[in-house]
């Protein structure tokens, strides 16, 4: 049998590989060609089968159960080995253990987030767009200034004669997280305060 189909299912496995495992009169053995990493995800399809039901409540232990060793396969003759068997039945091979650890020198650099360059013509259309926010939310003139440089890291000085306009979506994304991170930081500087309630 040439299983070709992956599969995580370990009934629809049993299904397949049954197809050539059933008894026939004067069969003495069955081949299965496995092209698909079943038996390796799953296990050999003559191991016994699960035969506790899961009913949905929860572990006692509150640990995750700790699944069935699955068979490895030779990394010099790629003979699929039953889980735990170090030296291969097929030629005789035994793996030297490797760590996956790697060591090597560095040095740690504090990384900064770099403010991408905008142009003097980009610039001026997010001001203009700010300046519509202005004027839909009420800002005040400080306001505007404020957020602009919080994004651009500059006044705007060069740009207040712009007319306003339509904000993008992008701009109004922009907007938006500076929101959060500034209630954030108030939110944190609250707690660190501490809250007092006053009762009469």
């Amino acid at each position: 049998m040439i299983l070709a189909r992956p599969t995580k299912s370990i009934i629809r496995y049993i299904q397949m590989a049954g197809r050539i495992l059933r008894p026939y009169p004067g069969k003495t053995i069955a081949t299965i060609l496995d092209h698909s990493g079943s038996a390796r995800e799953l296990g050999y399809p003559t191991d016994d089968l699960p035969l506790m039901l899961d009913d949905g409540k929860p572990k006692k232990s509150g640990r995750a159960t700790k699944e069935k060793p699955k068979p490895k396969k030779c990394p010099k003759c790629a003979y699929l080995k039953p889980a735990g068997v170090h030296l291969c039945p097929a030629c005789g091979f035994a793996p030297e253990r490797q760590s996956d650890v790697r060591v090597v020198d560095g040095k740690l650099s504090k990384l900064e987030r770099k403010r991408s360059a905008m142009t003097s013509e980009s610039k001026r259309v997010l001001f203009a767009e700010l300046k519509g926010i202005q004027q839909e939310r009420k800002w005040s003139d400080g306001r505007t200034a404020h957020v602009f440089r919080d994004i651009t890291g500059v006044w705007p000085n060069s740009y207040r004669h712009v007319p306003p306009s339509p904000p993008s979506q992008e701009t109004l994304a922009a907007v938006k997280h500076l929101n959060i991170r500034f209630a954030k930081r108030k939110q944190k500087e609250s707690h660190g305060r501490g809250n007092t309630t006053l009762s009469a």
